[in-house]
């Protein structure tokens, strides 16, 4: 134990001077041992404030290196046999925030003194190789890190919070240029939520009196955080609207990970603004249906069950057998509502969902087929062809406002 004592004596002396931060060895009974610091006792908030060192002390029970944060101040420990190693105070930042050090000082009835800024990565890797003397065997700093990040006191998120909105408002006071008004989001959402393309065009493209916010630290960040929150707020506005939430959640995360790979803010503007009015069209497209569905009952129920199993291998008798209806009935009726046969409108309605699939590169064209349900990806190309009129690797090279061919429409199918 005294060995492991000098051994200590030795590193933390080390610590000290290579990080330039206070470096204390102190006994479970909290008496100062050794201390590499310009701190005194009146000074030294673990000397004024016996139940800030008892908690540091408390949390690092275990022996293991622990992490302990007093708003932007912190604190590294590691307990070993009945003493225990402590760095800090140390202050978490490059700014001047004397406010802060002065608040901390009266907290702890400490006098107020200058602290040495470190940072916390570069603090925590120091003291795993003190650990690694003292124990014999090694930890891992990024483990450490982010156990103590999960379970971070919600007073620095505060703190750190605060201080990014103090910046945005002291950055739109100096400019005199204010948030755009709620209603632009609002004239945006009510758009699409009624499916209506004109109003979304003059929601989206009229003049407003404020500016957008400013939520990253380069423009082309800002521009795709900004475009991703646009596809966000189009999205959710669709799922209001009736949309099923997943198909919109699926395509909405293949917008935003396409505004992820863009190299200029205007591409990333473009992909949200093509996002509203797929969406839009989406929503139309859906009122449409529903409102035919009012006199085709028979034939909504069919579409619905298909969309639900689309990748299953789906017949008249076996829609007649989930629906309750004669086979020969079901036929019949379908056709004369919809003026195709069952079997042809299941092979569009898989059509339908590998044109959205398409439009996102993470599936392979063979994927997609067993996707919508085709028995090869042969007969899946020869299909799409035949109702598209080009093959699936074509389309998917198609410009954006070529994507969309209703595949119901194209043919004088009734939809």
């Amino acid at each position: 134990m005294e060995s492991s004592k000098v051994l200590c004596q030795s590193l933390i002396k080390n610590l000290a001077n290579t990080l330039k931060i206070p470096v204390h060895l102190f006994d479970t009974k909290g008496q100062l041992l050794l201390s590499h610091s310009n701190f005194n006792e009146k000074t030294n908030p673990l000397l004024t404030d016996h139940k800030l060192f008892l908690e540091i002390l408390e949390k690092s029970a275990s022996g293991e290196i622990e992490l302990y944060f007093d708003g932007l101040i912190f604190y590294v420990a590691l307990l070993k046999d009945d003493f225990i190693i402590i760095a800090g105070p140390i202050l978490r930042s490059d700014e001047t925030l004397s406010d802060k050090v002065i608040l901390s000082a009266k907290k702890h009835v400490a006098t107020p003194a200058p602290l040495a800024r470190g940072k916390l990565e570069q603090v925590v890797n120091a003291m795993c190789l003190v650990y690694s003397a003292l124990n014999g065997r090694e930890c891992s700093a990024e483990k450490i890190m982010q156990f103590a990040f999960e379970n971070l006191d919600n007073n620095l998120l505060d703190d750190e919070i605060s201080k990014q909105i103090s910046n945005v408002l002291s950055k739109q006071l100096m400019l005199s240029r204010p948030h755009n008004d709620e209603s632009y989001e609002r004239k945006i959402r009510e758009a699409i939520m009624a499916g209506d393309r004109e109003r979304l065009r003059l929601a989206i493209d009229c003049d407003f009196d404020g500016e957008r916010g400013v939520i990253a630290f380069t423009p082309l960040r800002n521009a795709q955080n900004l475009a991703i929150v646009d596809v966000t707020i189009s999205s959710r506005a669709a799922i209001d609207a009736g949309l099923n939430a997943e198909n919109i959640y699926t395509i909405g995360d293949g917008m935003i990970l396409e505004i992820e790979q863009c190299q200029s803010a205007s591409k990333a503007q473009a992909i949200a603004r093509f996002a509203a009015f797929k969406f839009c069209e989406m929503v139309r497209f859906n009122q449409e249906q529903e409102q035919a569905s009012r006199h085709n009952p028979i034939s909504r129920s069919i579409e619905e069950y298909v969309k639900r199993n689309l990748n299953q291998d789906i017949n008249l008798k076996t829609l007649a057998k989930t629906l309750d209806f004669d086979p020969t009935y079901l036929q019949k009726a379908f056709k004369k509502q919809m003026g195709c046969t069952i079997r042809e409108a299941i092979l569009r309605w898989r059509v339908e969902a590998a044109q959205l699939l398409l439009e996102d590169n993470s599936y392979s064209i063979l994927e997609i087929s067993k996707i919508t349900g085709f028995k090869t990806q042969a007969h899946f190309s020869r299909i799409f062809k035949h109702l598209i009129g080009v093959n699936p690797s074509k389309y998917r090279q198609l410009p954006p406002e070529d994507l969309k061919v209703n595949v119901f429409k194209k043919w004088g199918i009734r939809k």
